[in-house]
């Protein structure tokens, strides 16, 4: 219980609430839930993030991936070491169950998918991949001109010129729609 261990957790005091809370459940791991609760947004944004994963399965993994961090947590005295100790297992936890996923995804979908993909997840920060998702979801909303001006504009990143070229219409043709499109992107990309 929580009163048991009063002589430990007067050290744990000193040092923040997190490193109490770490050695109150390395202590007993009956306490595993009050850190469990705290990490709970996190834990979900994550499950949301996920679009094609079974909520269920992703939940436990980021809670084992916590449960781990928790155990495995050696040096720490203050709560900034402790949070960003566990907020970084639990994103690592997360990219690798999206490059799962997303190896799953890619292999089910056609090649026209991966040929217009310009940046690779294995090399990509986690904003990177949430900025490379919007974009894909609104690729795939699209249909003639505007799809290939977005494509040319957004994906291989051609500049206004050389797609109207290639389009054949006119370069504030090309201009206005980029325009449109980089607002809604900047819409969904804000989070």
């Amino acid at each position: 219980t929580l009163s048991s261990s009063s002589a430990a957790s007067d050290v744990y005091k000193r040092q923040g609430e997190m490193c109490e809370l770490i050695g109150m459940i390395k202590e007993d791991k009956e306490n595993f839930q009050l850190i469990k609760d705290k990490f709970e947004p996190l834990i979900n944004k994550y499950v949301r993030l996920l679009y094609r994963d079974e909520k269920e399965d992703v939940y436990a993994e980021l809670v084992a991936a916590l449960w781990e961090a928790v155990f495995t947590i050696t040096f720490y005295d203050n709560d900034g070491q402790v949070v960003n100790y566990i907020a970084t297992a639990l994103r690592n936890k997360y990219l690798e169950l999206y490059r799962i996923s997303r190896r799953y995804h890619d292999s089910m979908v056609g090649m026209d998918k991966n040929e217009i993909e310009t940046v690779t997840t294995l090399d990509s920060s986690y904003e990177d991949i949430l900025i490379r998702e919007s974009i894909n979801k609104i690729y795939d909303t699209l249909s003639g001109n505007k799809r290939e001006i977005f494509r040319l504009v957004f994906m291989e990143e051609l500049p206004d010129m050389e797609v109207a070229r290639r389009l054949q219409v006119s370069r504030q043709y090309v201009h206005r729609i980029k325009n449109s499109y980089a607002e809604m992107i900047k819409n969904v990309i804000i989070f």
